[in-house]
């Protein structure tokens, strides 16, 4: 018996990126700490460079800041 192949139409082609832009994030209870990397190729190598790293931490625990970090750990 033949096995069926499956074909999937319309598939994009990969895409070629020189560098990249990543933001990152730390959910807690108590903190959201939250970093943006700058990554580029070279032509041997890949370097990566952090732009900004930082948290924020409410003043209250009834802030919404922290509302919402707290429900996205959870989720």
């Amino acid at each position: 018996m033949a096995k069926e192949i499956l074909v999937i139409p319309n598939i994009p082609a990969p895409m070629v990126m020189d560098q990249w832009l990543v933001f990152g994030l730390d959910l807690s209870l108590s903190r959201t700490g939250w970093s943006a990397l700058h990554v580029k190729k070279t032509s041997d190598q890949t370097e990566a460079k952090f732009l900004k790293i930082g948290s924020i931490k409410p003043e209250s625990t009834k802030a919404p800041v922290w509302v919402r970090s707290k429900l996205i750990a959870k989720g």
